[in-house]
């Protein structure tokens, strides 16, 4: 008995790290923090491990690395949320029911055996992982500090301290925290029209979060997602190094990518390529790059250990990053499908390139054919480059004023020679894509490219190589309802976390092996340095959700500082919320462009004209329609159009005109400043 005590004790203890993270966001957002709550993370935490655990046990990697408890956690988070994702949506019981009936399958079968692991006993000495969840966690507490305090109240308004972006996510985790099945489930700008493409997966957790604790999804969003999604990140560098060069050099990598700078705060002044800012306000990238660098841990291990089941589990993975972030599924999924038949040498060299030749034909048919599906970002070169001629200008507009800015506009001017701009494109993207990294593995590929199994050094080159041909290489896109840009943009944050990874835990095995440094002296040095290097989060996290060098440019202004709203905007928001039901229908009198209304009131709206997305079909009738809606003078026709549409609750702005009869103007249940809310429900009777 005390032998099974002793070997569940790293475990425990890594479990209680945790759940203290995920309780102390949970306080910060919410004010409160409740036995249940805590009980849902315990849940949450030791299930995906248990799932981990299962999941590496099975799988063809080393005993040692299945024995990591960090990895235990990346992996069976990535099942956990995955199957959550699936269950949910394929049946009408809902996320709680879902999340419970997963926690159950995983705790059952562990009483079952009395509770008795199957891990070695040497494979539980932790501390390498249990620093790796301190430092990850310290770091995403700093560097989301704003999201943690996510609302200031200045005067008459309302500044929430993160992304515009942001209210989209909130409305995403409250639909699918309400949703029963796929079938309930409508595009967020149209109420009764089916979701657009979209990676989804990893707003399920949080949505369980909403559902079983009755918190807001504005809170699960600043107190879950964001932070856990760093955190997650944190595992993943760990993960990547740790199947390299071994658990201490992969504490190193972990560190190096959650708290050390990134290009724009190393001083290359451009934040439009920050890896930090990128992964705040694309939170679904916390998660790619996560799944990518697991579905990585199993390529580069088959290629190493000659094992086609590790190819096919790494491609499994790649797949998955789809659900993810699909950008970063679009990075690695040509690079994974060339990379085994380059250095897989079970296999000999002809046949590794007819493998290769069917894999690429393979690929270019599903590109064709994924360009028929309406969603799905342009995938073509662009040979005239002038996709990268827009793109470079678009780099240089998020300059900061300074040496840099001036430099390359200097450079990429139109009348210079194409090869002069060409390649002073590669090196402004490179150096404010990578900063001093760029240097650093350079030299560490140059240290270890003819001592280790050659599948490991050349991983961050092609990952820099790729990222390059993807920025200045594709089309812009015209396909999908993102931004023009979405592929040569996104991508850096793969591109970025492979190349540190790698480097920092080559640096460390290089300068200690796996292993804590010998000597007094440099052990005291690299603590001392790693205490201080805190203080870059700390720091560098506030205002890292706004863009300064955007202000005063047109079209772009209001994303240079934190969004604001009137006080009693929000206050019309949340009454909506308190007092409707779940499947209540609503409608902002301005059709909601900053998606405000929707997230906080937590409902369905009739029509949304979101600025950041394209409109669909469909919702330009809709518009007209609530256009006529508000000249409407006869009360029986606005009852009737409310009706018909299934309206329930509407707030009408003061800024909105409207030739409704003044009695029942008159007839709002709520009224702060001008902002009425109106529920047509009641007015029908």
């Amino acid at each position: 008995m005390k032998e099974q005590i002793r070997l569940y004790i790293p475990a425990g203890l890594w479990v209680a790290v945790l759940v203290a993270f995920l309780s102390a966001w949970h306080l910060k957002t919410t004010g409160h923090l409740s036995g249940s709550a805590i009980a849902t993370f315990v849940a949450f935490s030791c299930t995906a491990l248990i799932y981990g655990r299962l999941v590496l046990r099975l799988s063809p990697l080393p005993a040692v690395l299945a024995g990591s408890l960090t990895l235990q956690f990346l992996f069976g988070f990535l099942l956990f949320n995955t199957a959550l994702f699936v269950l949910s949506l394929a049946f009408a019981w809902g996320v709680a029911i879902s999340f419970l009936i997963l926690v159950a399958a995983g705790l059952l079968p562990l009483l079952a055996r009395g509770g008795r692991p199957r891990i070695d006993c040497e494979t539980t000495l932790q501390v390498p992982d249990l620093l790796c969840l301190l430092i990850s966690g310290i770091g995403a507490t700093l560097w989301c500090a704003d999201a943690l305090s996510p609302l200031i109240i200045d005067g008459q308004d309302s500044v929430f301290k993160f992304w515009q972006d942001g209210f989209a996510h909130i409305r995403i985790i409250s639909t699918f925290a309400e949703s029963h099945g796929l079938g309930s489930v409508s595009d967020l700008r149209m109420a009764g029209a089916p979701p657009f493409f979209y990676h989804y997966a990893s707003y399920f957790t949080p949505a369980a979060v909403v559902s079983l604790r009755g918190a807001s999804a504005f809170e699960a969003f600043v107190g879950f997602q964001l932070p856990f999604g760093v955190l997650l990140t944190g595992f993943a560098a760990f993960a990547l190094a740790a199947s390299l060069w071994g658990p201490w050099p992969g504490l190193a990598a972990s560190f190096a990518v959650v708290i050390l700078p990134d290009a724009y705060q190393q001083g290359f002044a451009n934040r439009y390529l920050s890896y930090n800012f990128l992964q705040q306000v694309n939170l679904g990238g916390l998660y790619g790059v996560s799944c990518a660098a697991a579905a990585w841990i199993f390529i580069l291990n088959g290629c190493k250990s000659e094992k086609y089941s590790s190819i096919m589990f790494g491609y499994g993975l790649i797949l998955l990053t789809l659900a993810y972030k699909s950008q970063i599924f679009v990075a690695n999924s040509l690079l994974a499908i060339i990379y085994p038949c380059l250095f897989f040498t079970g296999l000999r060299a002809s046949r590794r390139w007819l493998v290769g030749a069917g894999f690429l034909a393979l690929f270019g048919l599903a590109v064709w054919l994924s360009q028929e599906v309406e969603g799905v970002p342009t995938l073509r070169p662009d040979f005239s480059f002038r996709s990268a001629a827009i793109y470079a200008g678009t780099v240089l507009i998020g300059y900061d004023p300074g040496f840099f800015k001036s430099l390359f506009t200097w450079l990429i001017l139109p009348d210079r020679a194409r090869v002069i701009v060409g390649l002073s494109a590669v090196g402004m993207i490179m150096l404010s894509s990578f900063g001093l990294w760029v240097g650093a593995f350079g030299v560490m590929f140059l240290l270890l490219r003819k001592r280790i199994n050659e599948a490991a050094p050349y991983f961050p080159l092609f990952l820099i190589l790729n990222y390059l041909v993807m920025a200045l290489g594709l089309s812009l896109n015209t396909g999908s309802l993102g931004e023009a840009v979405e592929l040569q943009n996104r991508t850096l944050v793969w591109a970025y976390f492979g190349v540190v990874s790698w480097t920092c835990g080559a640096a460390y095995a290089v300068a200690f092996g796996n292993h804590l440094p010998r000597g007094r002296c440099a052990r005291a040095f690299v603590v001392t340095l790693a205490l201080s290097s805190f203080m870059i989060p700390w720091r560098f996290g506030r205002d890292l959700q706004t863009f300064p060098a955007w202000r005063g440019s047109a079209g772009l202004d209001q994303l240079a500082s934190f969004p604001s709203f009137p006080s009693c905007l929000v206050r019309a928001a949340l009454y909506i919320r308190q007092h409707s039901q779940s499947e209540d229908v609503i409608q902002d009198s301005e059709n909601d462009p900053y998606m405000l209304v929707g997230a906080l009131a937590e409902r369905q709206e009739f029509a949304d004209n979101w600025i950041f997305r394209k409109r669909l079909k469909g919702l330009e009738q809709r518009l007209s329609d609530l256009s006529a809606f508000k000249a409407t003078a006869n009360e029986a026709d606005l009852v009737a159009f409310a009706t018909k549409n299934k309206i329930r609750w509407y707030l009408l702005r003061p800024q909105s005109e409207v030739h409704w009869p003044e009695h029942f103007q008159a007839k709002s249940l709520f009224d702060c400043d001008g902002y009425r809310v109106y529920h047509f429900q009641s007015l029908s009777r």
